[in-house]
């Protein structure tokens, strides 16, 4: 197996990104709590726009943690894989992380060998997934 590409950075600076931006919002959150516990009686307006602020930044770096641990559980997933396919003999080449031009998105593995070109989209799935034709069906654990 020759390595034609390595793991790319994608999937890592989404990591970083929504790791950050949880971080400064539950900073920003925390100096408004604060904030808000100094103020005195006569500053009510203040003091609401402050919970308001702390109340904000809950959710919205909530969403951000949620796509952080997405992310970050994506990123080890592919790094296994890559790994896995590294077991390949010489008869394959591997390119991993190609990004397209024009999209969101990338191609998290192309393995090229005598037997034909595969495209591997890796997700961190739990449960059992099935394929019937064209449609893929996820039955999650416990259900």
């Amino acid at each position: 197996m020759k390595i034609l590409k390595h793991t790319g950075n994608y999937l890592e600076s989404k990591v970083k990104l929504n790791r950050d931006m949880s971080i400064l919002l539950l900073l920003i959150g925390l100096g408004g709590l604060v904030g808000y516990s100094v103020l005195s009686a006569n500053y009510i307006s203040a003091k609401f726009s402050l919970m308001y602020l702390f109340i904000i930044c809950l959710i919205v770096g909530s969403f951000f943690l949620k796509n952080y641990t997405n992310y970050k559980n994506g990123l080890s997933a592919e790094k296994l894989v890559s790994e896995f396919l590294q077991n390949l003999n010489d008869d394959y080449y591997i390119i991993n992380d190609v990004k397209l031009r024009g999209s969101q998105g990338n191609i998290d593995h192309i393995v090229l060998g005598p037997n034909g070109i595969f495209v591997i989209e890796t997700k961190n799935y739990s449960g059992q997934i099935v394929c019937n034709g064209d449609k893929w069906i996820r039955h999650y654990e416990g259900v």
